[in-house]
């Protein structure tokens, strides 16, 4: 197929970069290698390829890379020589693999892409990674200049390897996104990764989520906000957070003016804790989204969150799935959500047992908050009852919070759990 003959370069633009995206790995190799219009356009989206459904031969991934890709992801394992043109390419400057590389290969890669000096990001999430690679890593970590995320998701470091590198992070001067879930370190780790991280006037989000913290470490993460940390995004979700840590976490976020985004999910915070964090949210003008989804909560919590919104100005984004709150405490956040002086705009009430309450406050909401300014995820059912009396197909899901390191994971958002 020639460049000036190509009916592909007749179709317009936008249908242009559609068909690329649809297209499989191995066609998109084709044509890109026939059409140079094909392969600027190409460049112009992130590479993505899943090598554990299909297996990327060399000349397909040889005809990806010469597209001169920024970002580039795969998924699942790819062979050494991959790896090797992969980093020979000078373009990339997102990389991303997922479950992509043994541990002497990861510690290879992970050596040579930060003495480089040209990515931006980097996303190695269960690579794995061992504590032993951890120290050469770390020390190519602090002559790193141009890094600004780092996602080491998935890999046992357990305390020797997270520990070691946070002395390394604490010295990066451009770092500004840190994954460590499920990294398998304790409350020990915890305190020295705090202790290093709070100079870090450059990172904004930090994700420890999956980790047994404890009381001690998830208390170390809390003092590190009250000491003028810069960070916006924390992820402390499934860290045993009981209603005494919360406590003290709403505390420490209230004299906090930078942390916009908490996530709390997956913990045994309870109708006390509920209270703290809701007594937060009254006092806290820099806070946009907070999930506390799978924690007991119950419906007492449930009304005293409802009290906050009435009186929070800044709250966007509220994430209450599975917080056993019944029909009533679901109805008390809804009947808050829609008052005009409440500007959350997405508030997720599923997997709580709302019933009639629930749909009267919805459909009481006034004009000017239904059904534009507010969305509600609830059930199927009850999101079918509201259609039906609103006359009106269901409304098209709110866009994602930015959770979960969106420097790591690029333009895409990651979706709310189920």
């Amino acid at each position: 197929m020639e460049d000036s003959a190509s009916r592909f370069l007749l179709l317009p633009d936008e249908l242009q970069r559609l068909i690329i995206n649809f297209l499989d790995i191995h066609a998109r190799a084709r044509l890109a290698c026939t059409c140079r219009a094909m392969r600027e356009l190409a460049s112009l989206a992130r590479v993505e390829t899943n090598t554990e459904e299909t297996e990327i031969t060399d000349d397909a991934l040889a005809a990806l890379l010469a597209g001169h890709p920024v970002i580039f992801r795969a998924h699942g394992p790819l062979s050494d020589g991959a790896v090797h043109a992969i980093l020979a390419c000078p373009s990339v400057r997102v990389l991303a693999l997922q479950n992509a590389c043994v541990s002497e290969a990861a510690q290879l890669l992970v050596d040579h892409a930060l003495r480089i000096n040209r990515y931006e990001t980097l996303c190695l999430g269960g690579a794995s990674l061992t504590t032993g690679s951890m120290r050469s890593i770390s020390e190519s970590l602090i002559g790193c200049k141009s890094l600004i995320a780092l996602d080491l998701n998935g890999n046992k470091l357990t305390n020797y390897g997270v520990t070691t590198l946070a002395w390394a992070v604490g010295q990066s001067r451009r770092l500004k996104a840190l994954g460590l879930r499920h990294t398998g370190f304790d409350w020990d780790a915890a305190v020295r990764l705090s202790i290093d991280l709070a100079p870090c006037k450059k990172l904004r989000e930090l994700d420890v989520s999956g980790n047994n913290l404890g009381l001690v470490g998830v208390r170390a993460f809390a003092s590190m906000l009250a000491r003028r940390s810069a960070l916006q995004i924390l992820n402390l979700s499934g860290t045993g957070i009981t209603d005494d840590v919360a406590r003290e976490l709403a505390d420490q976020v209230m004299q906090n003016a930078r942390l916009s985004t908490l996530l709390l999910s997956h913990n045994q915070i309870g109708k006390d804790g509920a209270d703290a964090l809701a007594g937060c949210l009254s006092g806290n003008r820099t806070m946009r989204w907070l999930d506390l989804s799978f924690n007991p909560i119950g419906p007492a919590g449930a009304a005293r969150i409802a009290e906050s919104l009435r009186r929070n100005g800044g709250l966007q984004g509220l994430q209450l799935r599975g917080c056993s709150m019944a029909d009533a405490g679901c109805a008390s956040l809804a009947a808050a959500a829609c008052t005009l002086t409440c500007r959350v705009e997405t508030i997720d009430l599923a997997g709580n047992d709302a019933a009639d309450a629930t749909l009267a406050a919805l459909l009481a909401a006034p004009p000017e908050v239904r059904p534009g300014r507010l969305h509600v995820i609830v059930d199927d059912v009850m999101q079918a009852a509201i259609g039906a009396r609103n006359g009106a197909r269901r409304p098209p899901p709110a866009p994602a919070p930015l959770v979960c390191l969106p420097l790591l994971s690029g333009p895409s958002i990651e979706s709310r759990p189920s």
